[in-house]
């Protein structure tokens, strides 16, 4: 877009006199009217009382290149080619009109020039504040020892194949018109190239009070104008219902610190960073205390930042108490796969947060409970991600805490229901897990009451009677799913309607002679037997005429087994 006017600065409020200067044209080569996208074009504001007579060049074409050509003249007379900007021969500034900015708009400029000496680019308000540039300025050619200051450097070159290779930024802290100024010594060959972007109210917190507010999915991006008239710290308050989880992200430049609160309580604290999720209970608040650098420098600049944001989602089922997963029966692996946490989406942050409950059942009191919680795809790594494993009442009351690596036990305390309470913290997804498990977190409880059952058999269904006797070759393999057919009867005082059938194996020492697995299973002097994790076993030849015994453990009910007997026989010729 090429420029054409005559003009110089006045400031009407400041009552400062400047030199004469007549406007010829503005606008690109089609029109002298160009629209900005987001402002009005106002080419003149000597006509509005309240605000500054300052006669401008042009008014900023937002998102869009604007070249300008600049002529130098003596005498208004001179100006004949509405195609060049006109100015007075002795004039040092070119201003361009932005528009009516709003508190927290952030303006990016880019910028180059040829053949301007002592070239600068400010954002000024009409009451003549310059901006403070966001980026620091370099004192020389080789970009070193930069400084902050209130204006921007534009790169050398405007010809059609010249890039913009320096930018700045500027926040508007005050409501009110703005404009671009380019000042430098010009000359007949002066040319610039512009392109301005306006992100309105782009920074919602500009240091204006000490308390912010946010919902529950919102981004908070602050700028804070370090000083005596900056505040000591900035509290923001946020919250979330019962169902909901918050993650809560903060970060920033030139701060103190960063503490979160539950309340009273602090929960995490930070120079500049905090990665979080919490889970509220019933409807809870928190409140997130920044406290900026007292002390700026042209070294470190001006301004402390933050960006704070708060990403909130339905909780699925189990991973609050009041909707949690249940179990169908003791004896059962209860086994929930959560929806995968694809790292970039990081919606259910796994590897901040995990947290499961579970209905374990109704019991008496007196009741003795065994029970197990682990997990799949992700770390169980204590150390480096602490984890809790308690056993809470309808209340929510924790009555026993259990190991999460090897689980554990206790006595139910009163009747009533009874619930697992699983939390995690800073767990990492494992690698080398299939495509489809990755970032999938896999979560599985056992529950196991001893004293559940009145009887257990090992059941011959053909006969339809329990069976206590099997005759073997030697040579043959020993399947379990040909056996595992049991007859379960629980005591009357049992809740439940069904129980787990799965069972463990076992084989006591002195038949691991008769039938074992190419000697893959052994006993140590302090065992009696030993358990079985394959699924067969072979019958040796050592074992014939020898009766060995296998035994089936209730997994339900752990102090409740069945022996069967096997005779072993030689194999038919």
């Amino acid at each position: 877009m090429s420029i054409k006017n005559i003009f110089t600065l006045g400031l009407k409020l400041a009552a400062i006199a400047g030199t004469t200067c007549l406007l010829f044209a503005c606008g690109d080569d089609s029109s002298s009217n160009s629209e900005p996208e987001e402002f009005g074009y106002v080419p003149s504001s000597s006509s509005i009382s309240t605000r500054a007579d300052i006669d401008y060049g042009d008014t900023i074409v937002l998102n869009k290149k604007m070249d300008l050509n600049i002529e130098l003249i003596k005498d208004t007379a001179d100006a004949k080619d509405s195609s060049e900007i006109y100015i007075d021969s002795l004039a040092t500034k070119v201003p361009l009109y932005i528009g009516e900015l709003t508190r927290g708009s952030r303006i990016r400029v880019k910028a180059s020039v040829a053949n301007i000496a002592s070239e600068k680019i400010r954002i000024r308000s009409e009451y003549g504040e310059a901006l403070k540039a966001l980026t620091a300025i370099p004192r020389n050619d080789a970009h070193r020892d930069s400084i902050y200051d209130n204006y921007m450097v534009p790169s050398l070159g405007t010809k059609p194949d010249s890039t913009y290779r320096d930018s700045n930024q500027f926040v508007v802290f005050t409501p009110n018109h703005y404009y671009l100024e380019i000042e430098g010594e010009f000359t007949n060959e002066s040319t610039a190239r512009l392109f301005v972007q306006i992100d309105t109210s782009y920074y919602k917190y500009t240091g204006e009070n000490d308390s912010v507010s946010m919902e529950m999915s919102d981004t908070l991006r602050g700028i804070i104008l370090m000083g005596d008239d900056a505040p000591e710290n900035i509290t923001i308050d946020f919250s979330a219902s019962e169902g909901h989880s918050l993650n809560l992200t903060t970060e920033g430049t030139n701060l103190n610190k960063c503490e979160l609160f539950e309340n009273d309580s602090l929960l995490s604290e930070a120079v500049s960073e905090i990665d979080t999720m919490m889970i509220p209970n019933d409807t809870t608040s928190w409140s997130l205390k920044i406290t900026p650098e007292t002390f700026s420098s042209v070294w470190s600049g001006p301004f402390a930042f933050f960006t704070t944001t708060t990403r909130s989602r339905e909780l699925e089922k189990g991973e609050y108490f009041a909707n949690p997963d249940s179990i169908k029966y003791p004896g059962e692996t209860f086994q929930t796969d959560r929806p995968k946490d694809l790292p970039e989406a990081e919606i259910y942050r796994y590897n901040l947060r995990q947290e499961q409950f579970v209905w374990i059942g109704n019991y008496e009191k007196g009741d003795s409970l065994m029970v197990k919680h682990w997990i799949a795809n992700y770390s169980e790594d204590n150390f480096n991600s602490p984890s809790t494993c308690e056993i809470l009442n309808k209340d929510k009351k924790v009555v026993a805490s259990i190991s999460c690596t090897y689980g554990g036990e206790l006595k139910v305390p009163a009747k009533g229901p009874y619930y697992l309470h699983y939390l995690r913290l800073n767990s990492y997804a494992l690698s080398g897990v299939s495509d489809s498990l990755k970032y999938v977190l896999q979560l599985f409880v056992m529950v196991q009451q001893p004293g559940l059952l009145k009887s257990m058999n090992f059941y011959d269904l053909e006969k339809d009677e329990p069976m206590t006797l099997i005759k073997k070759s030697a040579g043959s393999v020993l399947r379990f799913k040909d056996i595992n057919n049991f007859n379960f009867e629980a005591k009357s005082s049992s809740q439940w309607k069904e129980i787990g059938s799965d069972v463990s194996w076992f084989v006591p020492c002195e038949s691991l002679n008769y039938i074992n697995r190419d000697n893959l299973y052994r006993c140590s002097d302090d065992d009696d037997e030993q358990e079985i994790s394959s699924d067969y076993l072979m019958i040796q030849e050592s074992g014939i005429g020898e009766t060995a015994k296998i035994i089936a453990q209730s997994k339900a009910d752990p102090s409740m087994r069945d022996t069967l007997k096997i005779s072993i026989i030689k194999a038919a010729d």
